[in-house]
């Protein structure tokens, strides 16, 4: 097993492209979504275009990517607050229980501190039981939604 200091989390270079959609990827794939190698490139070109929108990290174990972490600004009008909503978090499953993907989530928790945000949300599929017991873990609250979404309106 990988030392934990050597986990390296990270602003994404232009290098890191294949390794990234190839993370991109296996999530889409995860999650049953039917086309995951143009949503990944779309996903890193959409990255890249608009930088000050989409905020991608990566973790690096010395090698390139093992997971990343996406999210972009959110607001709660219910609170009437700013916020962050991280939309991906992924860690390749032979890179997983090495602390990894806790510290993606307190990156984003930091950047998003540093920003003046004081949330980040994020939402996983009801049949991930791994994922919800990690996010339980880590002390995060569960709610019990449903999300909506019109596809190309």
């Amino acid at each position: 097993m990988a030392n934990r200091d050597l986990v390296r989390i990270r602003a994404p270079v232009p290098g890191d492209r294949a390794a990234v959609i190839a993370l991109i990827a296996a999530l889409r794939r995860l999650h049953g979504d039917p086309t995951p190698d143009r949503v990944a490139q779309a996903t890193w070109g959409d990255v890249w275009a608009d930088g000050s929108l989409l905020r991608l990290i990566v973790a690096d174990l010395g090698e390139g990517p093992v997971g990343y972490a996406l999210s972009h600004d959110a607001y709660e009008p219910g609170h009437a607050a700013h916020g962050v909503y991280m939309c991906d978090l992924f860690v390749d499953p032979a890179q997983r229980r090495r602390g990894i993907g806790r510290r993606l989530i307190l990156a984003v928790a930091a950047d998003a501190r540093r920003r003046g945000r004081i949330f980040v949300w994020w939402v996983s599929q009801d049949w991930n039981d791994e994922a919800r017991a990690f996010y339980r873990a880590l002390g995060a609250s569960d709610h019990a939604v449903h999300a909506h979404a019109l596809i190309r309106p």
